[in-house]
């Protein structure tokens, strides 16, 4: 099904960014620049050049065109001669109001949340990362329909008919959209239940969620304490895909740091990639493993990256990407990272423990790190005004030791190992359970943990054979 041209890509375009100020507001108008310019870095972030922007002080939005048809017919001749070809707004805006202001000004319409969505849609990588976003667009688009599909103008009215031009496509296209819906939330409560399974056999196995508003360096602090090489770039959204891996709690991540690859301290590394997280939801391999962890329980935790937040977030996104945001929810500690350094920091960190609160995430399992000390160094340091919560650089290492043992005090001393793996995983049932159960057994056991799962791959029966190529995906081979 085709999208409408200005939802399905803004790459190359050139925008004119429109923004409201609400008289009567205080700190309307300083505010409302903010915003723009932020709305200017997400176009960036979508691959388009702004060229220009407009403000309109209103006592109200205009319920025809948003900012009213005098203005609009002034904002289209402003952004015609500086040849832009996208009227960017940093308000969502209704179906009838899109409708009026492209008939307006002759120019292509979009809104804050289709921006964010298309962003959305460049960066998602992972099945489960394309459902998300595919969902969420869907149900943005929906009442979004009314002459919106190049093919409607195709469906003639005339005399004896009923609704007017398309009426009959419409409704067609509609409920088309509302059948690939229901598939998706289908299919995202079967990859749910599969996260939650996977929680399931972290079971003793602490798990530490790093949140909080996009661009705060959350991928830079996650490589930091996990030694991995996640895409980290200056840029909102850089990348959508939850990544779980592990990381030791050690002074200068010592401790641990060979557990994943069956060192000498801890069962063989299959072992622990199956107790640390099973692999992920879309069969790739991709495992956090913690068991038998060099240096003891308590030495190292499961680290997951999460899709960062920002203001006037589509309520579709937070529900369409609750199977991610669960993995802070059912997180044992939740690192709230929060830029330090920009000037908004305050709002940011608002905006971040609002969502954090429709989440239903428990202060009491929150750490507020402020990150990037380093760009503010030559200011002078308020701690009274900073509140509770560790200041880091994740660029440069400056606070980390102290931020490993901050979550070191916080978190529960893990107890019994892979043995304890092995319970939680069958208490979940399933072949799923079962398989994890097996793997975890065989590594408290000192053997091969995946030798026997893996023969049943022999057998004729469909359940093992199915186990064993669940085994082998969460194996990564």
């Amino acid at each position: 099904m085709q999208l409408p041209d200005n939802i399905q890509r803004s790459k190359s375009r050139r925008v004119f960014l429109v923004g409201v100020i609400m008289k009567g507001q205080p700190g309307s108008a300083a505010q409302v620049e903010e915003h723009l310019d932020e709305l200017a870095q997400l176009a960036d972030s979508a691959g388009s050049r702004v060229v220009g922007r407009a403000v309109q002080a209103r006592q109200a939005p205009d319920a025809a065109t948003f900012i009213g048809k005098g203005k609009a017919a002034e904002i289209a001749a402003a952004a015609t001669e500086l040849d832009a070809d996208l009227l960017l707004f940093d308000d969502d805006l209704s179906a009838g109001q899109v409708k009026a202001l492209e008939e307006a000004t002759s120019l292509a319409i979009l809104d804050r949340s289709g921006l964010i969505l298309e962003i959305f849609d460049q960066r998602a990588k992972s099945r489960e990362a394309r459902t998300q976003v595919e969902l969420a667009r869907l149900n943005y688009l929906l009442p979004r329909l009314t002459k919106r599909w190049s093919h409607l103008s195709r469906q003639a009215g005339g005399v004896g008919t009923r609704g007017g031009e398309g009426e009959k496509q419409l409704e067609q296209d509609r409920r088309v959209l509302r059948a690939r819906i229901r598939r998706l939330e289908q299919e995202l409560a079967r990859i749910d239940r599969t996260r939650g399974v996977q929680r399931h056999g972290r079971r003793g196995v602490p798990v530490v969620a790093l949140t909080g508003y996009t661009n705060a360096g959350k991928s830079t602090l996650f490589n930091r304490l996990t030694a991995a090489n996640a895409l980290a770039e200056n840029r909102l959204f850089a990348t959508l895909d939850a990544k779980l891996r592990r990381g030791s709690l050690g002074p200068n991540g010592a401790d641990g740091a060979d557990a994943a690859d069956g060192g000498p301290g801890g069962a063989p590394g299959a072992a622990g990639a199956a107790a640390g997280g099973g692999g992920s939801p879309d069969g790739s391999g991709n495992v956090a493993g913690v068991a038998g962890a060099k240096g003891g329980a308590g030495r190292s935790a499961v680290f997951a990256d999460t899709v960062g937040f920002i203001r006037k977030l589509p309520h579709h996104l937070v529900s369409s990407f609750r199977s991610t945001l669960g993995e802070i929810t059912a997180a044992d500690l939740v690192l709230h990272v929060v830029d330090r350094s920009h000037p908004q920091w305050h709002e940011q960190m608002r905006v971040a423990d609002e969502v954090l609160d429709e989440l239903g995430v428990e202060r009491r399992r929150v750490v507020t790190i402020f990150n990037k000390c380093d760009r503010i160094g030559a200011h002078p340091r308020q701690p009274a005004q900073d509140g509770e919560g560790l200041r880091v650089s994740a660029l440069t290492g400056e606070g980390i030791d102290a931020l490993r043992a901050e979550i070191a005090r916080r978190l529960p001393a893990l107890a019994g190992g892979a043995a304890d793996v092995a319970g939680g995983f069958r208490a979940g049932g399933g072949e799923v359970g079962e398989v994890g159960a097996r793997v975890a057994d065989g590594g408290a056991k000192g053997s091969d943990p995946w030798a026997a799962v893996l023969a049943d791959a022999e057998d004729e029966e469909p359940d093992r054979t199915a186990a064993a190529k669940l085994a082998a995906g969460v194996r990564g081979g």
